[in-house]
């Protein structure tokens, strides 16, 4: 797998950008609902220093963007390592899937091995949420403004319809989870966006955003989720609103609490009514 230029998106995990998306992460974390990115419980300097780890790791990756599937993590740590372990696996499978968008600089055998690590990692919590961390802050520092022409990566993609399916016993509750974090990395940096006073952290945050809308438009476009997409996003957009008329029950409650808990405020709601209006429009 040889690294490529042409994509205008980020193509290493930089210091700078991992530093976004793990600032994104310790913020998460002071909520019990913002389990959509972590759930970690420790001390305020044990997270600085787990930031700290990761950061000086990335740093040393990038000095190398040419080396392929040598920088993949092995099945097994896909399958049973923690979260911020995940946060790093996610880091290098993110940017092998930005690098090659196109599949041209990969061979047959490199995108199966993708495809397959990348299925796996999204088989559970930790994964799920590693994995997302990174792909939807990776390049979001970058000044440039042309992220609305970012697209979901068709391994991505198969990896969270035909990956997810191939396994009858756990597709469902999958499907579920994979679901509930692509509907909150939605809401989630929505609300941030307009909390932020830093022009870059709030740039950052709406890139994400972007991001994660064309993750969850893309979703409804299959019909295993297509459904569930819907109801969600009118659930959110009622609770946003406060009207719960015409909306399953006990989504809305489900919303509305996720809401509450997070503090979100009138600007926050508006913004995030906004949003999933957009996605079930797209």
């Amino acid at each position: 797998m040889r690294g490529t230029n042409s994509n205008r998106y980020t193509t290493t995990i930089t210091t700078a950008t991992l530093f976004v998306a793990l600032t994104t992460i310790l913020m998460y974390s002071t909520t019990t609902e913002a389990a959509c990115f972590t759930t970690i419980k420790n001390t305020k300097n044990q997270q600085q220093q787990r930031v700290a780890n990761i950061l000086s790791a990335s740093s040393s990756e990038a000095e190398d963007t040419t080396s392929s599937s040598s920088l993949l993590p092995s099945l097994k740590s896909i399958q049973t390592d923690p979260f911020m372990k995940q946060v790093e696996h996610g880091s290098r499978i993110t940017s092998l899937l930005i690098n090659n968008a196109d599949n041209t600089a990969t061979t047959e055998e490199d995108q199966l091995l993708l495809k397959e690590l990348l299925t796996a990692q999204l088989q559970h919590s930790d994964g799920i949420r590693g994995f997302f961390v990174s792909f939807l802050t990776a390049g979001t520092m970058e000044m440039d403004d042309d992220d609305d022409l970012f697209t979901v990566p068709n391994l991505l993609l198969q990896a969270m319809t035909e990956g997810v399916s191939a396994n009858s016993e756990t597709s469902a509750a999958v499907a579920e989870e994979l679901l509930s974090f692509a509907c909150k990395n939605v809401v989630m940096p929505t609300a941030i966006s307009s909390m932020h006073t830093d022009p870059v952290l709030m740039r950052s945050s709406l890139k994400t955003d972007v991001r994660g809308m064309k993750v969850l438009s893309a979703l409804k476009g299959y019909d295993m989720y297509s459904d569930d997409v819907l109801l969600n996003c009118r659930a959110i957009y009622a609770a946003a609103c406060d009207d719960d008329a015409d909306v399953d029950v006990g989504l809305f409650k489900y919303w509305k609490t996720f809401i509450e808990k997070n503090g979100y405020g009138e600007q926050q709601k508006q913004d995030i009514a906004e949003a999933v209006v957009k996605v079930m429009s797209a």
